[in-house]
């Protein structure tokens, strides 16, 4: 996969594997033990260089922290991919986790959404396949 980063500079990213999770508009590469790839599909909607400055500077609890945007071309006119923190699976399921647990984790996905709108930013993949629950 070869890719622009903001400073037009080339990087070519090869994933150790296959996607590990497949969305409607792109697979998802584990780069290593902590970072990992969107790959968006060709023609599919992808994130505003906008919102992902806005995204990645909020750093907000509960999200993934975003690392690069990546552009398929060196004039930086269409995105291709970003790189962000891979997290891996506890193991644990939320039926079986002290209620706390739950109230904690949907608390901080509320104050991040809300965080997020006062920034004119609109969730709109917010869906179960996107949400990860977790103790970190």
């Amino acid at each position: 996969m070869k890719y622009y980063k903001e400073d037009s500079s080339k990087i070519e990213i090869i994933p150790r594997e296959e996607p590990v999770y497949f969305g409607e508009q792109g697979y998802i590469y584990k780069l290593d033990e902590n970072k990992c790839i969107k790959k968006y599909i060709d023609g599919m909607p992808t994130i505003k260089p906008e919102i992902f400055k806005i995204y990645k500077e909020l750093s907000l609890e509960g999200y993934s922290r975003l690392h690069d945007l990546l552009y398929k071309d060196p004039e930086l006119q269409k995105v291709g991919a970003y790189i962000s923190d891979w997290y891996k699976k506890d193991g644990n399921n939320i039926l079986f986790m002290p209620v706390e647990y739950t109230i904690e984790n949907l608390n901080i996905l509320y104050n991040s959404i809300k965080i997020l709108s006062e920034n004119g930013v609109l969730v709109k993949d917010l869906i179960p396949q996107n949400i990860i629950l977790g103790r970190d």
